[in-house]
């Protein structure tokens, strides 16, 4: 009689890892510095992340924004000084991934609503919703997700 024996320890610890999260600091964090290309990409297109281009400005806005101070430094949708795409960050920690900006303004351009301009004229804003994950992103993270786990079996 053969008696075969087999060590999957390191099988038991790649699934032990998927039934309880991926717990991986540095895996969320390239995941986070690889969203937030894709999601610098997404200001510059002007895209949602399901690739709905965003609304334009309405031609009420363009003259309220040229009246207003300081001049803008980007003419593009969302990017009046920049500083909205400029501080988004991601915070990786080993059991998952946070990305967003801190900004007050931020969720106002990624849900819409109705706020004062220039502490002056009520506008409506229009949804542009920035954040999210996109078809592309969650392929990324399979890839990472697979590279990590293939990584754990050797």
């Amino acid at each position: 009689m053969i008696h075969i024996e087999i060590d999957d320890s390191d099988f038991r610890e790649a699934i032990r890892h998927l039934r309880g999260g991926v717990e991986d600091k540095k895996l969320w964090a390239a995941m986070g510095e690889k969203l937030l290309r894709s999601h610098r990409k997404r200001f510059k297109d002007e895209v949602a992340p399901d690739g709905t281009p965003w609304q334009k400005r309405s031609p009420a806005s363009e003259q309220i924004r040229k009246k207003g101070k300081p001049k803008p430094k980007h003419h593009s949708i969302l990017k009046h000084q920049g500083r909205l795409s400029q501080t988004l960050r991601y915070q990786a920690s080993h059991s998952g991934l946070l990305l967003g900006s801190d900004l007050p303004y931020a969720a106002i351009h990624q849900f819409g609503g109705k706020t004062r301009m220039f502490g002056k004229h009520e506008v409506k804003i229009p949804a542009r919703p920035y954040l999210g994950v996109a078809k592309a992103d969650r392929e990324m993270a399979r890839k990472l997700i697979v590279h990590y786990l293939a990584r754990k079996l050797k």
